[in-house]
């Protein structure tokens, strides 16, 4: 015999408010945080904070690299696109402190020169986003 499934009370009101903000055409007062119910989209503090960005030059890397510059971080964008991470490095440039490193992370030397690169503009690494991927058709 198969047991019914029951919501709790704490669930059920929940799927109540959602569903009737969700109607409403706006969010439920219960839903959200209070750094965007102010109008702020970052909420953390990353003053003092080093991170690098691999595949930064373009597309979800570059968006990531310019949240994190909005946070207050120092941002180092890596990319094996020169042109492309420098175009990028200069559009960010009115956001934060921006470096770049031309790396292929593929290539563990091109890594470890990237890694001292940055260590040696910025000091220290806290947050490491790796982004780079690669497509083709043999994969």
């Amino acid at each position: 015999m198969r047991k019914a499934f029951r919501l709790s009370k704490h669930h059920a009101y929940l799927i109540r408010w959602g569903v009737r903000a969700l109607y409403a055409g706006h969010r439920s007062r219960h839903h959200g945080c209070q750094a965007r119910k102010d109008g702020h989209v970052n909420s953390i503090d990353l003053h003092g904070r080093t991170a690098v960005v691999t595949g930064a030059a373009r597309g979800i890397g570059y968006g990531i690299a310019q949240r994190l510059l909005a946070s207050g971080a120092t941002v180092c964008l890596w990319d094996m696109d020169h042109s492309g991470v420098t175009a990028a490095a200069q559009a960010c440039t009115s956001l934060g402190k921006v470096h770049t490193a031309v790396v292929n992370v593929t290539d563990p030397a091109a890594v470890d020169a990237g890694t001292q690169a940055t260590l040696a503009a910025c000091g220290r690494i806290d947050i490491l986003v790796n982004n780079a991927g690669i497509s083709g058709p043999n994969l």
